[in-house]
């Protein structure tokens, strides 16, 4: 796993969320990966923190650097305006 200040801002992982394998973006300000996910149809984007982080709730391990699928990309404006 990779340790959160070992990954760089805008840099797309893969990792694991849960026990599935997942694609997310991190950004470094808010300490958060972001991720998007097709939902019956329509594009979602959430962001979650980093395993390491304590609390309830979903976490994403980083495993390695990876460029991002069609499926995973998350724009910019998302990127920067997710809660």
């Amino acid at each position: 796993m990779l340790r959160p200040e070992l990954l760089e801002h805008g840099a797309y992982y893969a990792g694991k969320l849960g026990a599935a394998p997942a694609i997310a973006r991190w950004h470094a300000k808010k300490q958060r990966f972001v991720f998007g996910q097709f939902n019956f149809g329509r594009h979602r984007v959430t962001s979650i923190p980093h395993v390491a982080e304590k609390g309830p709730g979903e976490r994403f391990a980083p495993l390695s650097k990876t460029a991002p699928t069609d499926t995973s990309r998350v724009s910019d404006y998302a990127f920067e305006t997710v809660a």
